[in-house]
């Protein structure tokens, strides 16, 4: 089912995160999409047919709703988090491909080490070892190859689900993180800039502002409607709101905290070289 699924890419994806991109994780799934999916349901489930406008003109009802609601809030909301978890699955992938592309590595080194063993067993009955030569360097040029495309594998160990988990780290994985909470970012951006032109942030409470509809060819006459359970939709909606103003601050952090410690990796790696060279002696100078 789809929880199942969601449940599995967070799982994998959270190894990856630091704390920040966790609690990310936390407010997305549970707080946003879940009480979406329960109460968002049930408080908007009779947005349009409950929608009221103070005049019996056929259609009405319909125009002013699709003026006050360009959108069912419901389904702009579906549209964010499907767009912030498109990220998160996307890494999820990856990181997959490059956990099979290792995998197949191994394979081919073992295969290597075997065909090795076994050219070494029969190398006493024949003395044509050239070709074994070329074949040999032929398949760890492959192997090399395939090493430098993968870069450095580095396990690392996290704790997850109550235990250690071993995880594999490469230059690339990291970089795909770093680019999901980018994309993330600039969803969380997209998604309230549009909130606010689609919705205005309006209460709900007050007749809409653009309740109108067009009553003859020169004018527009403004018509009142009127919107059910108005108190709870707006509650509903500065909920939502609030927490994408969170879940954005969030985002903003982790980029700052993944730019800072590579920052830090790589000044590590820069000083490494200088610490290892020999001092220089100095000359003894003459008595």
């Amino acid at each position: 089912t789809m929880w199942n699924i969601l449940e599995k890419v967070s799982e994998q994806v959270s190894l990856y995160a630091t704390l920040t991109g966790q609690v990310w994780y936390l407010l997305v799934y549970l707080f946003r999409l879940i009480v979406v999916v329960t109460i968002g349901s049930s408080v908007y489930s009779d947005e349009q047919s409950a929608f009221r406008c103070s005049t019996k003109v056929i259609g009405c009802d319909n125009v002013c709703y699709d003026k006050f609601a360009k959108i069912s809030h419901i389904r702009f909301w579906a549209f964010q988090l499907l767009a912030l978890s498109a990220p998160v699955i996307v890494f999820h992938f990856y990181t997959i491909h490059v956990k099979g592309r290792i995998e197949k590595l191994k394979v081919k080194e073992q295969e290597a080490i075997e065909r090795e063993e076994q050219y070494q067993k029969e190398l006493t009955k024949t003395e044509d070892t050239s070709k074994w030569g070329v074949i040999r360097n032929s398949v760890n040029n492959k192997i090399q190859r395939r090493k430098s495309r993968i870069g450095k594998v580095r396990p690392k160990k996290v704790y997850a689900n109550t235990q250690l988990e071993e995880i594999t780290l490469t230059r690339g994985i990291k970089v795909a993180y770093f680019l999901s909470v980018l994309t993330r970012f600039v969803m969380e951006i997209i998604f309230l800039f549009l909130a606010y032109d689609l919705f205005r942030f309006a209460e709900y409470p007050h007749t809409p502002n653009d309740g109108r509809i067009v009553s003859d060819g020169n004018s527009d006459a403004y018509i009142p409607c009127w919107v059910s359970r108005p108190w709870e939709k707006t509650i509903f909606l500065r909920y939502m709101n609030t927490l994408s103003v969170i879940c954005l601050f969030l985002a903003l952090a982790e980029i700052i905290q993944i730019g800072i410690r590579g920052g830090l990796e790589l000044a590590k790696k820069k000083s490494k070289p200088r610490q290892e060279l020999p001092r220089r002696r100095k000359p003894s100078q003459p008595p």
